[in-house]
């Protein structure tokens, strides 16, 4: 019986640590490669060349950009990337070569933004940060709760971040320079901030535009009639023209 209990107990405990050691194994060594897959084609009228491309693991694909949370500067591409949730960095490339200048700490995150001197991004749904051209946090902000906001736009010295909240949601106004909450718009219908203006939904079927400066509503549309409940994704506002997918 002592025999019989000892190899029950072994037999329990490998059988717990070796998919712990196949993940951490799996995460660590996941690497950026080379690729061969793009190419110009001689016919093409365009001169230019590829200078680089890589492969990228488990790309964060972003929440209110098409591109995924990819940020370009005039020397680096910054990306985050994390596979199974563990050993997720924001990493920078070099922009004219592709190799990797720093990694940095950092969760899952949902938008990444270059700004004059270094990156602002969003992550695990409830911190904004300011990165420097090395990879080091200028500051992060206060925690909002979780999955307060997954997005930002950035206009000048202020940072707005709508965020979504039982039982209030509006917009906050953050400093760039330090992180800090300059002021609060409340309006539970909040989804985004552009340019001049912050989009709400009024149900299911319209959207109300609200001019930043006075917080006054500009006009409301009724959403076209769809068989379905969508969900909007994306938004960019190119001088009057409102983009909304």
């Amino acid at each position: 019986m002592k025999i019989l209990t000892e190899f029950t107990s072994r037999k329990s405990y490998l059988i717990v640590i070796i998919p712990i050691i196949v993940i951490v194994f799996f995460a660590n060594y996941i690497t950026l490669t080379d690729i061969d897959t793009w190419s110009i084609d001689k016919a093409s009228t365009i001169d230019a060349q590829i200078l680089w491309q890589k492969s990228i693991p488990c790309l964060t694909p972003g929440y209110t950009t098409s591109h995924g949370a990819i940020a370009v500067s005039n020397s680096q591409v910054v990306f985050n990337s994390g596979c199974l949730l563990i050993n997720t960095h924001f990493i920078a490339l070099n922009l004219q070569t592709g190799e990797v200048v720093w990694k940095s700490r950092g969760d899952k995150s949902f938008q990444v933004v270059a700004v004059e001197d270094g990156y602002l991004a969003v992550y695990s749904d409830s911190y904004i940060g300011k990165l420097d051209y090395t990879g080091n946090f200028i500051w992060e902000s206060e925690g909002f709760p979780s999955r307060a906001m997954r997005a930002f736009y950035v206009r000048g010295d202020t940072i707005y971040a709508p965020f979504s909240m039982l039982p209030e949601g509006g917009v906050y106004l953050l400093s760039q320079q330090t992180g800090q909450i300059t002021n609060t718009i409340v309006d539970k219908n909040a989804a985004v901030t552009l340019n001049t203006v912050h989009i709400n939904w009024l149900g299911d079927n319209q959207i109300s535009i609200v001019d930043n400066s006075n917080e006054k509503t500009l006009w409301v549309t009724n959403r076209p009639s769809m068989p379905y409940y969508a969900q909007f994704t994306y938004f960019e506002q190119v001088d009057d023209v409102l983009l909304i997918r």
